[in-house]
């Protein structure tokens, strides 16, 4: 699984507009950074079905972009957390998931191909 940027789809999608694609990174660029601090936040909280939303959210970015390893580690997350983790255990490896794709996120957020 590859957690590089890959432009195809979205560019696809976007009509290979690159206007729009450029335009589309930005808003990921902008977003990303605040849904992590989101999953952070209801974690911490124990907000189970929230976590689990803003997961999804992040997920469907990855899908655009083909950024299938971050794409897998947020969806292990959202159906971790659409399962409540019941023992303390459950709840520090969510932890653990979060974490990781933290770091692997702010790779990518420093990807040259994103707009800064």
């Amino acid at each position: 699984m590859s957690s590089t940027l890959d432009l195809t789809f979205i560019r696809q999608m976007m009509g290979n507009d690159e206007k729009v694609v450029q335009r589309f990174l930005t808003i990921f660029k902008d977003q990303c950074p605040r849904q992590l601090q989101e999953l952070k936040e209801h974690y911490a909280a124990h907000h189970w079905p929230e976590l689990s939303t803003v997961a999804h959210s992040l997920k469907t970015q990855f899908k655009y972009l083909s950024i299938e390893t971050l794409a897998a580690q947020v969806y292990e997350i959202e159906t971790r957390a659409e399962e409540p983790p019941a023992t303390a255990a459950q709840i520090d490896e969510l932890g653990s998931l979060i974490r990781l794709f933290e770091t692997e996120l702010h790779d990518l957020l420093n990807d040259a191909r994103l707009p800064s």
